[in-house]
């Protein structure tokens, strides 16, 4: 199917589909989808306790979730972003939303133990 004649993608459907089953408490998930030009923005929050099972380890869980929603956004001929908010509400206004945008690849960097002596790579 070529993009012109593809049927619209539900993203919020999709990422609805991939992340439910990963949480705890289902019904703490919110999702806000944006269209603007040619870009998608998709703003997820649930319950902070699921935000482990959400990463999975070294963030490899969201970041295949990632890649699904630019494949998906991709055959569309569009750009898609992924924002994750800790808390349980998207834009509450008290600005804590503790939420990491698609550039800020952050997260916990693992630093040497200080029992082990840190080995080079």
């Amino acid at each position: 199917m070529t993009p012109a004649t593809a049927a619209s993608i539900d993203y919020s459907g999709l990422i609805q589909y991939l992340i439910e089953p990963l949480l705890e408490t289902p019904d703490a998930l919110r999702i806000d989808c944006e269209h603007t030009g040619n870009n998608v923005w998709l703003r997820v929050a649930f319950d902070p306790d699921d935000r482990g099972r959400v990463f999975g380890r070294s963030g490899k869980t969201i970041q295949s979730i990632r890649a699904l929603l630019d494949l998906a956004a991709h055959n569309e001929g569009r750009a898609a972003f992924l924002d994750v908010y800790g808390g349980y509400s998207l834009g509450d206004g008290s600005g804590d939303e503790g939420g990491r945008g698609r550039g800020d690849r952050g997260g916990d960097r693992r630093r040497p133990r200080p029992d082990r002596p840190h080995r080079g790579r």
